[in-house]
């Protein structure tokens, strides 16, 4: 697993690595963490990025998924098909 610091925009793989997260990569994760194991739909995510109605370029959240995949590893954010993304730790 990781260990994560909000405020200095960065998490610390089991590696002992330090990886730094953008703004809205660090907002993401922090969603995701506080809501481990519950599907996130895209409308939900997207609602708690954005203040207000400010578009979202369709594939936007998808990136900031790819991204946070490629820094953190892609065992914790899990598609679910029809539904959203959801942080579950990897089975072993």
């Amino acid at each position: 697993i990781f260990s994560y610091n909000f405020n200095q925009f960065n998490v610390r793989k089991l590696s002992n690595n330090i990886v730094e997260l953008t703004t809205k990569e660090i907002k993401i994760l922090e969603l995701f963490i506080l809501n481990k194991g519950i599907v996130l739909s895209r409308e939900v995510i997207v609602e708690k990025l954005y203040d207000f109605d400010k578009e979202l370029n369709s594939n936007a959240l998808d990136v900031f998924i790819h991204a946070i995949r490629k820094k953190i590893g892609n065992d914790y954010i899990k598609t679910v098909y029809g539904a959203g993304y959801k942080l579950e730790e990897p089975k072993k």
